[in-house]
């Protein structure tokens, strides 16, 4: 598979260091869309997690505005969030109290920060899924014209075509009948090797040479 570097990929200038085709009109394509929910709902948890750890060295102050921000993005509730991030209850009551506007302008602005990471890796995951689609198309001999009957075959068949962990376009494309492969025995007759022939030639080329053979040997018994 191609080289996935999602881990990068921090902005929109950084997909367009690595995929020259990309346009912002990219950003309405369905499937990048739920690329971008899927990275954002992902970079919610890590930072979620991450200010956990950094809670340690926070004042009491600090640790509600953490709960605070769990409980607004709807990931955590109010006594999950507050023994997550070590304060009591009636501590974030009271600093809620004058401190909401303060706090929500901190949840916008990390919001807004994981959300522009998430768009960037959204359409990178997508480019890079119509990369490796191209990659294995090109490999199995297919014309990259057919891009949407592959995909449309895939979908129908159960296969995942945007799969960004496993090779589910070249797996597919192999479990099709007369997808490119033919098994070739060696002359002792005991091992064989499977080659590469798209066009189905050389299949047809081996198996009349096999035809022959025997041929000869029949007529020198």
């Amino acid at each position: 598979m191609i080289p996935y570097k999602v881990k990068e990929i921090k902005n929109l200038e950084d997909v367009k260091r690595e995929y020259k085709t990309f346009s912002p009109d990219m950003l309405q394509e369905k499937k990048v869309k739920e690329f971008i929910e899927e990275e954002f709902n992902i970079l919610l948890e890590d930072k979620i997690e991450r200010l956990c750890y950094d809670t340690i060295d926070m004042d009491v102050v600090a640790k509600c505005r953490c709960a605070y921000f769990g409980i607004t993005t709807r990931v955590l509730g109010k006594s999950e969030a507050c023994d997550l991030y070590k304060v009591t209850e009636k501590q974030f009551d009271y600093y809620i109290g004058f401190k909401r506007d303060e706090w929500e302008g901190y949840c916008v602005a990390v919001l807004n920060e994981i959300n522009k990471v998430a768009e960037a890796r959204g359409v990178y995951n997508w480019l890079w899924a119509v990369d490796h689609i191209n990659d294995q198309m090109i490999k199995w001999g297919w014309d990259l014209k057919d891009i949407k009957i592959l995909v449309k075959r895939m979908v129908k068949a159960g296969f995942n075509p945007w799969s960004l962990t496993e090779d589910t376009v070249g797996d597919f494309i192999y479990s099709l009948p007369g997808h490119g492969f033919y098994e070739i025995a060696l002359k002792d007759g005991k091992e064989s090797f499977t080659a590469y022939d798209p066009t189905g030639k050389r299949e047809e080329q081996y198996r009349r040479r096999l035809q022959r053979n025997k041929q000869e040997q029949t007529e020198y018994y």
